[in-house]
């Protein structure tokens, strides 16, 4: 949540003509890698004063909710802080803003943005209401998966950006490159498979740029 106050600070000093680069009608479009696309969903479907009511999104190895990952890995998280942050995060929530005032108030009802991390929590939690922001802009986002991806795997990002009922029109590429792979390291730097690699990477961000354009 602080990240996201730091995005939003971000824009407004854009929208303020405050940027020495960007100027403040410029477009504000989105992409993302991992559970970085946990912060651009939830920038995205709160919508802030329509700073991205025009604004496009490509996902790249993510898009799922949160309790449909499988992050323990070296490069990640270790497992007892993985199940940890889903007791705290997933199981048990709702409780702790109970007894958290602080808590209650920043992901209550006085605060969208807080509502929309919940709703990207828990696959069951809000299902209706996040739905139907996903459905709202559809044309505008795009998710590339890949299939050997574990830790947020592809049919997790189809089950939370397509919808339960497999009716929301967001497009997911689902990807498998010809060489070993995985979630943290898509294009290995090896040089027994650089032109792969290279090739694969091209058609992938040519996808993605293609989509953003």
């Amino acid at each position: 949540m602080q990240t996201y106050y730091d995005v939003i600070d971000l824009v407004e000093n854009i929208k303020a003509d405050l940027h020495p680069a960007i100027d403040k009608d410029a477009t504000i479009d989105f992409f993302s890698y991992s559970i970085g696309s946990l912060l651009a969903q939830i920038l995205m479907m709160t919508n802030k004063n329509g700073y991205f009511s025009q604004s496009k999104f490509c996902m790249f190895c993510g898009g799922a909710v949160f309790n449909r990952l499988s992050p323990v890995s070296k490069f990640i998280l270790d497992s007892e802080a993985n199940v940890s942050l889903y007791s705290y995060v997933v199981e048990h929530l709702e409780s702790h803003m109970k007894r958290d005032e602080l808590l209650r108030h920043y992901l209550g009802d006085a605060h969208p943005e807080g509502v929309n991390f919940r709703s990207m929590l828990n696959y069951k939690c809000l299902t209706e209401s996040r739905e139907a922001i996903f459905n709202s802009m559809s044309d505008r986002i795009m998710a590339v998966a890949l299939t050997k991806d574990t830790v947020i795997p592809a049919y997790e990002v189809i089950n939370t950006l397509q919808g339960v009922k497999r009716n929301i029109p967001i497009q997911v590429d689902v990807l498998d490159y010809p060489y070993n792979y995985k979630h943290e390291d898509p294009f290995p730097a090896l040089s027994s498979i650089a032109d792969s690699v290279d090739e694969h990477f091209n058609r992938t961000f040519d996808r993605i740029c293609g989509f953003l354009k």
